[in-house]
């Protein structure tokens, strides 16, 4: 209950997407097709201080070269 950021990986089964749009902070209600599509590294970002998720892409820190 104390959780204010949620990230939403790829949900491939229609059960889990309703859960996890049910119990979202935020409405992902509209963000049901992306969560099965979402690939590796790419998240919904929701928080109970926004009404609307964020798609975001996590960089592969292994392919990055290093400073």
């Amino acid at each position: 209950t104390q959780l204010n950021t949620e990230l939403t990986l790829a949900l491939g089964n229609a059960d889990e997407r309703r859960e996890a749009i049910r119990n979202a902070s935020s409405d992902l209600a509209g963000f049901a097709q992306e969560m099965i599509v979402l690939g590796r590294g790419q998240c919904l970002v929701s928080t109970s201080l926004r009404d609307v998720a964020l798609p975001i892409q996590v960089p592969d820190f292994d392919s990055l070269e290093a400073c």
